[in-house]
């Protein structure tokens, strides 16, 4: 339900500043792929009990560049997995569109 609400409202904002609205639910949707069962909880379990520099968004992109398509990854755009790495915490993604799904 998260990654829905989110693509639509960065949708919204997006069709009114008249961005990229594919580039816009690409990034959305993948945003939270990595996440861990529990969410923040369970990324904060995994940093604990096995790797301290575990998190969701590293992980989403690794999901889309090694782990889907039987290890091949996904065929994304930068500006997507861009995106997706950059949308939580100090980082700026390099994207208006970007920028709009880490604050929707």
């Amino acid at each position: 339900m998260h990654v829905q609400l989110v693509s639509r409202i960065a949708r919204n904002i997006g069709g009114l500043l008249g961005l990229n609205l594919d580039l816009i639910e690409a990034i959305a949707i993948g945003h939270d792929i990595g996440h861990t069962p529990f969410g923040h909880a369970g990324e904060f379990a995994m940093q604990k009990c096995f790797d301290s520099s575990f998190t969701h968004y590293k992980q989403s992109l690794r999901v889309v560049e090694l782990l889907e398509n039987d290890g091949n990854g996904l065929n994304l755009t930068w500006e997507v997995r861009d995106g997706i790495v950059n949308h939580t915490g100090d980082h700026q993604a390099s994207t208006l569109e970007g920028i709009i799904v880490k604050y929707a």
